[in-house]
């Protein structure tokens, strides 16, 4: 995984990240560096140029998807990982059963993903 760029956050911006909302709005961005297309990962920082996260890029109302929380960049096995907790997540609460014949293995904050 590579960065392609990074988002500066306008001043007070940072507080929603630093409560760990996922989301971060066009709005709220101060400047832009690298260029940017969608799906690509971005590192966010705080108007100060503090690293506070990365995740992915989308031209449109919610500009990032925090998808990792810090200034340590994602390890290659991002995905992986958390794709592999999902699935153990599911497997201890009993899915799938006998009864069911699929079940939603990526949701959300909630997989710790």
């Amino acid at each position: 995984m590579t960065i392609a760029g990074k988002i500066i956050l306008k001043k007070g911006k940072e507080y929603s990240i630093e409560r760990k909302h996922p989301w971060i709005f066009s709005g709220a961005i101060q400047r832009t560096e690298g260029v940017l297309t969608d799906g690509c990962w971005t590192e966010v920082a705080d108007y100060k140029g503090n690293i506070l996260g990365f995740g992915h890029y989308q031209n449109g109302s919610i500009a990032i998807r925090l998808l990792s929380f810090g200034k340590d960049f994602p390890a290659n096995d991002f995905w992986s990982v958390k794709i592999a907790s999902a699935l153990s997540l599911r497997k201890a609460v009993n899915l799938p059963t006998p009864a069911t014949n699929a079940f939603r293995l990526i949701h959300g904050e909630g997989d710790g993903l």
